[in-house]
């Protein structure tokens, strides 16, 4: 029993999705998003779940490198010994 009460206090805090008050109320209430009691998404979230299949079997071309990448050759001695001021 007692775990469910903790488990209830701590999911009504703010930062877990509880309701908001005080001082981050009213910044949300300032927010241009904001629609009297909630946030309203200024564009609508459109899911195109046929487009997202189709796209499963149209590879991307540039998914796969035109060239080699290029690269700067670095003499081995350089590692054999710890830079003096360490990982940083």
């Amino acid at each position: 029993m007692t775990a469910i009460a903790a488990a209830g206090a701590f999911a009504s805090r703010a930062a877990f999705g509880g309701r908001a008050i005080g001082a981050r109320l009213q910044r949300m209430q300032k927010s241009p998003e904001w629609q009297g009691s909630h946030f309203e998404n200024p564009q609508p979230i459109v899911n195109d779940t046929w487009a997202a299949i189709v796209s499963l079997f149209r590879p991307d071309p540039n998914a796969k490198p035109k060239s080699r990448p290029t690269t700067v050759p670095v003499e081995p001695a350089r590692f054999a010994a710890p830079h003096p001021r360490g990982c940083g």
